[in-house]
């Protein structure tokens, strides 16, 4: 199955693809999970929970550690990305967004590119064009991770 979607992938036409097909490639495989930080002892059991569940797609599941960590003002910025991400795979835009928001509002750098990419795959999803072209306008500027992609989505805006 990956071999063929790596073939499909290579052999595509890329100026026939549609942005909504676009947007579900990139969103075929979730972000992989990284822890990036030790955390306090009594956290971290409903943080390798949410972990382990969003490494085995059971994103339902993912969410409420996350979530729990959230409402009790512990969430880090690692834990609210996740938690989006989450939101974001189980189709619930509408947290994600507020989510993907959230951390770029944050002053961490943390997930800042990354919430940026996904927030403009919500946005799409939803049909918020306009933010979603912003953000992927900011990424295009700033050059990196996924600058490449987000110039073939802002390209099909000029098609």
């Amino acid at each position: 199955m990956l071999l063929a979607a790596l073939v499909y992938w290579l052999t595509r036409d890329p100026d026939t693809i549609s942005r909504p097909q676009f947007v579900a490639e990139q969103l075929a495989q979730p972000h992989p999970y990284q822890n990036s930080r030790a955390v306090q002892a009594n956290d971290a059991d409903l943080r390798q929970r949410a972990a382990e569940d969003y490494q085995n797609a059971d994103y339902a599941a993912a969410i409420v550690p996350w979530q729990k960590l959230y409402d009790a003002g512990d969430a880090t910025t690692e834990d609210r990305f996740y938690l989006a991400q989450a939101h974001l795979y189980q189709k619930n835009y509408a947290a994600a967004i507020a989510l993907y928001e959230e951390i770029l509002a944050l002053e961490s750098r943390l997930y800042q590119r990354e919430a940026r990419w996904y927030l403009a795959l919500a946005q799409l999803r939803v049909g918020q064009e306009a933010p979603a072209r912003q953000q992927l306008e900011a990424l295009s500027q700033q050059r990196g991770w996924k600058s490449t992609e987000a110039d073939q989505l802002l390209q099909t805006w000029l098609e």
